[in-house]
């Protein structure tokens, strides 16, 4: 047994870095932020404040704190976005065929994975804008100013959502063949998907196009919906074969 005393306690280095909130592990920011709107709980539910706070101050802090917050947001809000879907139109946010970046947080307990939005997930940004004005209206109307009108919800179900979807399912009909790509292509027969967007409505949809040296998009194709009950997947692979018969009659290398 060794008789000498214990070494004598030392201070650590003045160089060391000092720990902050945001050096602590993901999974350990979400759950604090869990337990912060759990706390903040009004009739079994998170205080509308407390997500009104999430998204307009926390997730500000930097990049972890955003996709944590955004994480627990979509995670609440997912399943009153997906109730508010008006048939025959469908949704999926995350499009699991799509390629995508997803960050996992684990810990010996859980693994929590968190998908970060990319410009090719068109219904994220509308998933995020609809989780935007419910926070605004749950605390408003807590607060008894006023809620939003009905038209904000009508924008976001019969144009802004139908259209990303849309978007979205034209991508996955063309990424294979390479009619689009999500990275710059010098190929005549590539169009970056950065450059497309859709004109839609009950009547007509349309590709639209932005020029390789810039400028207003164009419409490049159209195609005409047999009314409001033509389901989306319909109208995107109609839409697909006359943008791939465009691109194939050399199209985009004018453009």
């Amino acid at each position: 047994m060794d008789p000498s005393p214990p070494p004598a306690y030392s201070n650590p280095s003045r160089s060391a870095t000092r720990p902050t909130l945001g050096s602590l592990p993901p999974h350990i920011i979400v759950l604090i932020l869990q337990h912060y709107t759990s706390i903040r709980s009004y009739r079994d539910e998170p205080h509308p404040q407390a997500h009104a706070e999430l998204l307009l101050n926390v997730r500000r802090v930097g990049r972890l704190f955003y996709l944590t917050t955004m994480h627990l947001l979509r995670s609440h809000y997912l399943p009153l976005y997906f109730s508010q879907i008006r048939p025959p139109y469908t949704s999926d946010p995350f499009p699991a065929s799509l390629p995508s970046s997803t960050t996992t947080f684990s810990s010996s307990s859980e693994s929590l994975p968190i998908t970060l939005q990319h410009a090719h997930h068109r219904e994220t940004a509308v998933l995020d804008r609809f989780l935007a004005l419910r926070v605004a209206e749950d605390w408003r109307s807590e607060e008894s100013v006023y809620m939003l009108e009905q038209t904000s919800w009508d924008d976001i179900f019969e144009l802004d959502q139908p259209r990303a979807r849309l978007l979205d399912l034209l991508l996955l009909h063309l990424l294979p063949s390479g009619t689009l790509t999500l990275s710059p292509s010098t190929s005549p027969l590539s169009i970056p998907f950065s450059h497309v967007s859709l004109d839609f409505s009950r009547a007509r949809i349309a590709v639209r196009v932005r020029p390789r040296k810039g400028g207003a998009r164009r419409v490049v194709c159209e195609v005409w919906r047999g009314g409001r009950e033509e389901s989306l997947e319909t109208g995107a692979r109609r839409l697909a074969r006359e943008l791939e018969e465009w691109v194939s009659n050399g199209g985009w290398d004018r453009m």
